[in-house]
């Protein structure tokens, strides 16, 4: 009798244990399985979160660039946009496929093709990647940073002859636009309201459209498969879009004529800018100086005719703006457009000692030269080894302003700012 209650005592003993066994399997499966459905949570949140617009910016040779793409990605890690990039100039359309944090993009845009591969942080907030430069071997890192902004999804229809533009997005309103005229870089409503894009092909409506309106930036992202991404972002919260330091040709049309011009700006790093400018409707050389905040900038230009007060608005890393200004004692405001002259630029300083007429420039990366000045007068300065610079105008005895050093084999311009920083456009 003994011995038999020993071997029940025994089985339930066995019994016990492989349940405690079985149980603490599963619970270790369980926990397994719910961390793994967790991480792929994550990561497919993390893919979805990611649509919408990136700063992009990356630095080679020491010069940082930077860029905007905006990006919708579906359930399945699909991804179509746009991307517009300073280092690689004109508009990209973009596709590829997301696959948990990872992805690889393809941009193409009539000129170029390249891919990029690339990494989403688990927040969905911040990318990171690598692409390899056209027609070399040069791989370039890029950081990407996603910018806050209300997006609503949805569809749209565009009717050719009626100019007709009507939108369905997923809040349940229904924009619907009259277009009066559509240009490459221009969608003018019947309105009279305009909104601006990077350069496409003139009548058609897809692409990157933005307008600006009390404070706050709308963008319009028109798919080719009809869909689109309506933005609504605030204005100044994002640091200026684009280095707008460099040469600009300018036009507008008054009257039927075409006026042109052009401006030499330098911008900081807190988007503040100073210049010259060279316009036809402001007779003489103009100072200019403003202030560029996100993507709009206010610019007051200064000359012995008169004063004129230039706004308008930018895209991130694209080569084209786009305005209005206004001339004091007319009383009426003017369109102008503005295009990015495709030169490489070097900063410095320069100091000239008016006693010994000698002119010192001071690159940054650490060249300088020396000139002995012969004479300044409103339009040439002569050096004394008989080379010539030319100017549009500027004052006597004086060295400020954008001097044009080109010769047979290249165009350079030196600019030289009463603050005794310098630019150097060749």
């Amino acid at each position: 009798m003994i011995k038999k209650g020993f071997i029940y005592l025994n089985i339930i003993f066995w019994v016990i244990l492989l349940n405690i066994f079985v149980y603490a399997n599963n619970s270790i499966t369980n926990k397994s399985n719910y961390t793994s459905k967790k991480n792929n949570l994550i990561e497919n949140q993390s893919v979805i979160n990611a649509s919408g617009m990136w700063k992009i910016e990356s630095t080679l040779n020491g010069q940082k660039k930077t860029g905007t793409i905006y990006m919708s990605i579906d359930s399945n890690g699909n991804i179509k946009g746009f991307a517009g990039l300073q280092r690689l100039p004109g508009l990209y359309r973009i596709y590829g496929k997301a696959s948990g944090l990872t992805f690889t993009l393809h941009l193409k845009n009539p000129n170029v093709e390249l891919s990029t591969t690339g990494k989403i942080s688990s927040d969905g907030n911040t990318a990171k990647g690598y692409y390899i430069m056209p027609s070399s071997s040069i791989k370039v890192e890029w950081s990407g940073k996603k910018l806050y902004a209300k997006i609503k999804k949805g569809s749209f229809k565009y009717n050719s002859k009626t100019k007709n533009l009507s939108l369905e997005l997923d809040d349940g309103t229904s924009p619907n636009y009259t277009i009066s005229e559509i240009t490459s870089t221009n969608l003018k409503l019947s309105s009279g309201q305009i909104w601006t894009r990077p350069v496409e092909k003139p009548n058609s409506i897809y692409g990157v459209w933005r307008t600006a309106f009390y404070n706050q930036m709308y963008i319009m992202v028109l798919f080719d498969d009809n869909t689109v991404n309506f933005i609504i972002k605030d204005e100044y919260k994002d640091p200026p879009g684009i280095d707008m330091s460099g040469l600009w040709n300018v036009s507008s049309i008054q009257n039927g004529v075409t006026r042109s011009g052009r401006a030499f700006i330098h911008m900081d790093s807190s988007g503040l800018i100073t210049g010259f400018g060279e316009l036809s409707s402001l007779p003489g050389l103009s100072t200019i100086v403003g202030k560029i905040n996100g993507l709009k900038f206010t610019l007051t230009l200064r000359s012995s005719k008169g004063i004129m007060t230039v706004d308008g608005t930018t895209d991130h890393n694209t080569n084209s703006v786009a305005g209005e200004f206004y001339i004091a004692g007319i009383n009426k405001s003017i369109s102008w457009i503005g295009k990015k002259a495709n030169k490489s630029l070097e900063n410095g300083h320069y100091f000239f000692d008016s006693a010994s007429k000698g002119l010192e420039l001071n690159i940054e990366n650490g060249n300088s030269k020396y000139y002995s000045v012969k004479t300044i007068s409103e339009n040439q300065i002569i050096f004394k080894d008989s080379k010539v610079w030319n100017r549009r105008v500027g004052e006597k005895n004086s060295v400020i302003g954008a001097w044009d050093c080109s010769n047979n084999n290249e165009s350079k311009f030196i600019i030289l700012y009463k603050n005794k920083k310098m630019m150097i456009l060749q």
